[in-house]
């Protein structure tokens, strides 16, 4: 699935078709190659996401690239917060996946009992053709497209008549704060519904190119530690939102692969955790088939894409 940009640009937005456009030119244009895949038909390029206000980086802009038939086709665009890395037990493959990304279900590798559903980031820079029943080191981060608001797990359980009942094996009071579940009733592709304390809330600015875009990442206490949460105000009420209360939240839980990727999968460094040499053959067989493709993309894009290419690897006319 593309960027999730329901999250924080709301519906029916008068600009919402360019904001988009800006993520996917930003990305593809003017990201740096990061990842090639096994067969060398895929590469990803990443670009840092900045706050204005701050200048800090606080996560990427992902374009996975193809080339087939002579094209190059830009095939994904996605975009995750930075987090810390963390271990999870990929379970299975799910039906929702494709050749862009991929959907599992998981748990967490350090004895988690609650599944979720992840969706791939920089699927190829593992060169693992199978991931089922394997641990992977990933940096998670969650957008939403539903959140409840309370004031503690009681108030959430009141809406079901959960109260506290005591019991033979001592008490039952309804769902615990990192209840989670896996869903699919919103389309094909499924999704996480989990609990979460708010811990903190940021404000982050965004400027690409000529669109401005500002969003909200909610760190929740939740079944996974704490998790990155984007939401936009502008499509969320957040009159509630604000720190120690409890969150029900709908979202796709993004799992970047590029933390730990297979080492002969890098191209460039592009952060501290890249810190393997390039593998120069593929790369350079990749170089070769890219600067001769053409462009099955707009006349815009191919352009800038274009120039891109040529300046990552200095060719010249």
């Amino acid at each position: 699935m593309p960027i999730r940009h329901q999250s924080f640009i709301k519906d029916g937005d008068k600009n919402e078709n360019k904001l988009v456009s800006d993520f996917v030119v930003t990305s593809s244009s003017m990201g740096k190659m990061s990842f090639i895949s096994k067969d060398g038909n895929y590469l990803t390029t990443e670009y840092p996401l900045k706050d204005q206000s701050t200048k800090k980086k606080f996560g990427l802009i992902t374009a996975l690239l193809k080339v087939e038939n002579d094209r190059l086709t830009l095939y994904d665009c996605d975009l995750t917060i930075d987090a810390k890395p963390k271990k999870i037990h990929l379970i299975e493959r799910l039906p929702a996946s494709g050749e862009a990304n991929e959907h599992y279900s998981a748990t967490v590798s350090d004895g988690g009992t609650q599944r979720f559903v992840i969706e791939t980031v920089n699927r190829y820079a593992l060169w693992d053709e199978k991931l089922e029943n394997k641990d992977v080191n990933v940096e998670l981060s969650a957008f939403a497209f539903k959140i409840g608001v309370y004031d503690n797990i009681e108030d959430f359980n009141k809406q079901f008549d959960f109260f506290p009942i005591d019991t033979p094996n001592g008490q039952v009071a309804g769902f615990n704060s990192e209840f989670a579940m896996i869903q699919d009733d919103y389309g094909d592709a499924p999704f996480t519904l989990f609990l979460g304390k708010v811990i903190d809330i940021k404000d982050v600015k965004v400027k690409l190119t000529k669109y401005k875009v500002e969003f909200s990442i909610i760190d929740v206490d939740c079944f996974l530690g704490t998790l990155k949460v984007v939401a936009g105000k502008d499509v969320f009420d957040f009159s509630k939102i604000e720190k120690g209360k409890l969150l029900e939240i709908s979202a796709d839980i993004k799992a970047d692969f590029g933390v730990d990727p297979t080492p002969e999968a890098i191209i460039k460094s592009q952060t501290k955790t890249h810190n393997k040499p390039q593998n120069t053959e593929n790369v350079d067989n990749a170089v070769t088939r890219l600067a001769d493709a053409s462009y099955d993309v707009s006349s815009e894009l191919a352009s800038k894409m274009k120039k891109a290419i040529k300046k990552i690897t200095r060719r010249k006319d």
